[in-house]
């Protein structure tokens, strides 16, 4: 942390995440009442072992509590609240920010992992955007389009690595292109952009 210019110590109990390639911690933000309940979310790689997978690795979102002591902080009840349906051995494009929309649900933007085939999977949130509560439930009013995995808000994605909201609370994504061609969108329920 940073305070008037004076930096911290580090933030103790910060998750274990796959640091490989481009994994590694991809984003924090505060939670919109983070001033009554001290909650973050980090967007990070996840280790397949962590995740009780067999192999590879994948985007997750973790809600933690921040505590703060002096000039010092950590990390407390940690919870793991989202991860991606399917993980792979790529080391490339987890994406990854966290924002809240207006409504205090959560807009997770996902990477097609350097699989560009995975965009265009509609059950496969790789590539995607996925809008999640704070508790890491669905919201009722996901698009829910049929053979979309339930989390998805739109879909056909390459490597989403800036999001933010519109005042109206419109959600605009930034990605990388191939090539030089990276693209703006307005990240609307249900669109594909592939």
């Amino acid at each position: 942390m940073v305070d008037d210019g004076t930096v911290s110590a580090p933030i103790a109990w910060i998750p274990d995440v796959y640091n490989q390639g481009q994994g590694s911690l991809l984003d924090v933000a505060l939670a919109p009442d983070f001033a009554e309940s001290g909650t973050i979310y980090l967007t990070f790689a996840e280790k397949a072992a962590d995740a009780g997978l067999q192999c590879g690795q994948g985007t997750a979102v973790m809600a933690a509590r921040l505590v703060l002591e002096g000039d010092a902080g950590r990390l407390e009840d940690q919870q793991v609240i989202f991860r991606m349906n399917k993980f792979t051995i790529t080391n490339r494009h987890f994406g990854s920010r966290v924002v809240a929309g207006n409504d205090g649900n959560l807009f997770v933007t996902l990477g097609e992992r350097g699989e560009q085939d995975r965009a265009q999977d509609s059950g496969d949130l790789a590539g995607g955007v996925a809008c999640v509560a704070p508790d890491g439930t669905m919201p009722a009013d996901n698009p829910q389009l049929d053979g979309w995995a339930p989390e998805l808000w739109s879909k056909g994605h390459r490597n989403p690595q800036g999001a933010t909201l519109r005042a109206d609370g419109q959600l605009f994504v930034v990605e990388h292109g191939a090539r030089g061609g990276d693209e703006v969108s307005n990240s609307q329920a249900g669109a594909n952009y592939g």
